[in-house]
């Protein structure tokens, strides 16, 4: 009797180191269960600071194309003001106002010519290629 008393109470303790391990690797696991969440909050984290960035970027972009679109109308309206500048050169040209228009040259009931414009026309082939000091002639 004692000596299966001896053996049960050898059963009991292994029993009870086997309850002891299951008890760690269950607290393991709970520990392992932690650090998932705390790795899946960083992921959310994370996305969630992906989330700002890439909306930020949609920001940028949008303000980058208004600026461009900002940058095409303030060309056209350039483009308008030289065309405009041109007529009006060869306007008071033809009725005998001005043959040559300097840098400061003012034409009689239009105003002073101004020399982008003169380096515009030039580049188009509009006036002749002379001296600034001397004037630009238009081509008729």
């Amino acid at each position: 009797m004692f000596y299966v008393n001896i053996h049960l109470q050898k059963y009991i303790s292994s029993m009870f180191y086997i309850n002891i391990h299951l008890q760690k690797y269950i607290l393991s696991m709970f520990y392992i269960n932690i650090y998932l969440q705390k790795y899946i909050l960083s992921m959310v984290c994370v996305n969630i600071h992906l989330q700002k960035y890439i909306s930020s970027m949609v920001c940028v972009n949008i303000h980058l194309q208004k600026y461009i679109l900002s940058m095409f109308y303030i060309d056209i309206h350039l483009q308008k003001d030289i065309i405009f500048g041109f007529y009006v050169c060869r306007m008071a040209c033809k009725q005998g106002r001005v043959n040559r228009i300097d840098r400061n040259m003012r034409i009689r009931d239009v105003g002073i010519v101004r020399l982008h414009d003169m380096k515009c026309f030039e580049f188009a082939g509009h006036v002749s290629n002379m001296d600034e000091r001397r004037g630009y002639r238009l081509i008729s």
